[in-house]
């Protein structure tokens, strides 16, 4: 028991130095703040700008195209042609060369536009991934919060237990040295109570951990120990939340996303074997002592075919077939698992709700159970042991209430992230 003390006490003078008292911080606030500052969430955020960014190099394809070149040429032997058996050069040796052309796609039966509309698609699914892992860190931050509260009220718990077990332990002593009672009750009464000062321990480790996560979560430094308040729990109406809310689901809207960029996808490429039709503007010049004109301006309308190019663009149609195939299958599989996360969520609230009511009237049982094996063994007609069972039933039935009350929070929670709300 001194070795558990000293543990205690040690453990306290360490980190009480290290602990920065904080102002309040609701469990809104601290939801808000990991969706601010959460180092995950702002990772994320750049696949919004990924995204964005595609979308604008896909609208690139309604603007023309201007390429520029030149170079300096040198040849061994300039090129000549033969005429009567004289020869004549037509080019010099070493040459300089420049070109600057101007090419619009004018016509390509709806491939940039399904190829824009499938970015836009994508882009918007980013976004929403974003705040579907911004619920998933909502919840962790929900477990983190209550879990504190439930630690200083399970501490707090373990208090009042230590209190009752050294009153118990007094009384022992005072019985022993009476000659009323063997030395027993008092050892049984020592052990009691170091057990009790290890979970007093072991629990406020945890909540030391729990603050550590939370800290991770909203992004601030690990030495702050905000305030918590308990949150207020709605009314009933959330048990009764319809299967139909899933809709509003981040992740379902955002695979949804996924499915109409896939469609478009596989419109792009149904239309990649129609012909393109273009237009041209270029300006050619080529240094040439030989000849008068060495700059060739010149306009060009064509219309290009794609008769083969090894079977990539029809393997790139049963591509994007099978992936628009795919992503519908997992998009049916997510709304039926989003039900089934709201079914079970909703029916652990009303268990926890039930185990509420139930272990209140355990609480005042067990303490009244408690009150009377201390009067008997005050009055010699009761065990030691029968006061510290009936201390640790009420310890239990304490801790059965604390899980169900805090259980209920983070169902709560559980109901609210099924339905995307969180």
């Amino acid at each position: 028991m001194r070795i558990i003390g000293i543990t205690l006490l040690s453990y306290f003078v360490l980190m009480v130095p290290t602990m920065v008292l904080a102002a309040p911080l609701t469990l809104e606030q601290a939801i808000q703040k990991a969706k601010q500052r959460n180092p995950y969430l702002h990772a994320l955020r750049n696949e919004q700008a990924i995204g964005e960014q595609q979308v604008t190099q896909a609208t690139a394809a309604w603007l023309p195209r201007v390429d520029l070149s030149g170079g300096w040429t040198a040849q061994k032997d300039p090129q000549a042609m033969t005429i009567s058996s004289v020869s004549m050069e037509t080019q010099d040796k070493n040459y300089r060369f420049g070109s600057a052309a101007v090419q619009q796609t004018l016509f390509d039966f709806g491939r940039r536009s399904a190829r824009i509309s499938a970015m836009e698609h994508l882009r918007d699914g980013m976004a929403l991934a974003v705040t579907d892992r911004a619920q998933d860190v909502a919840l962790q931050v929900v477990t983190s919060y209550l879990g504190i509260l439930q630690s200083d009220a399970m501490i707090a718990s373990l208090e009042r237990e230590q209190a009752t077990v050294i009153e118990h332990k007094r009384v022992a002593k005072a019985l022993f040295d009476a000659g009323s009672v063997t030395r027993n009750d008092l050892l049984q009464a020592e052990v009691r109570l170091a057990s009790v000062n290890q979970r007093l321990l072991t629990t406020t480790v945890q909540r030391e951990t729990l603050y550590l996560q939370l800290a991770f979560l909203t992004g601030s430094t690990p030495t702050e120990r905000p305030t918590l308040t308990a949150p207020t729990a709605p009314g009933r109406e959330l048990s009764a939340l319809s299967p139909d809310r899933i809709k509003i689901r981040p992740d379902i809207k955002a695979l949804s996303q996924q499915v109409a960029a896939n469609d478009a996808l596989v419109r792009e490429q149904n239309r990649s074997f129609y012909p393109e039709l273009y237009a041209r503007l270029s300006a050619d010049y080529l240094e040439n002592s030989h000849l008068r004109e060495q700059t060739v301006l010149g306009a060009t309308i064509g219309l290009k075919f794609n008769l083969f190019d090894g079977f990539s663009t029809s393997a790139g149609k049963a591509k994007a077939v099978l992936e628009s195939t795919r992503a519908k299958d997992q998009l049916a599989a997510l709304e039926q698992q989003a039900i089934l996360e709201l079914n079970i969520a909703r029916q652990e609230l009303q268990v926890a709700e039930q185990r509420i009511s139930v272990t209140k009237v355990a609480i005042s049982q067990a303490q009244e159970n408690l009150r009377i094996n201390q009067n008997r063994y005050q009055e010699r007609v009761g065990t030691a042991s029968d006061v510290l069972d009936a201390q640790t039933l009420l310890s239990q039935t304490e801790t059965d209430n604390l899980q169900a009350v805090y259980e209920y929070q983070r169902a709560i929670a559980r109901v609210k992230r099924a339905v995307g709300e969180l």
